[in-house]
């Protein structure tokens, strides 16, 4: 995010700002304290239609099934490679 991004985002959650504003890295930290709930426009899309969307956690594999049909993939393709 640009530094003005930054500081419209704070604007808009009415946070006061000093005058001199601080570095770009402080004021991250300070949209961080906010805790702000991402929105997504596909969530709204989809609950428009009467779905929910459930959220992968990151960095859990075993919970996406994907993830499975490629171990086996992989797995097939270790076994039955004739180099």
């Amino acid at each position: 995010m640009k530094k003005a991004d930054i500081v419209n985002v704070l604007n808009e959650e009415k946070v006061p700002l000093p005058d001199a504003l601080p570095t770009k890295l402080i004021l991250l930290g300070m949209v961080k304290k906010l805790n702000l709930k991402k929105e997504y426009v596909i969530d709204e899309m989809a609950n428009e239609a009467g779905y929910e969307v459930l959220r992968l956690p990151p960095y859990h594999s075993n919970f996406n099934p994907i993830e499975m049909v490629w171990a086996n993939i992989k797995d097939f393709c270790r076994k039955n490679n004739i180099r």
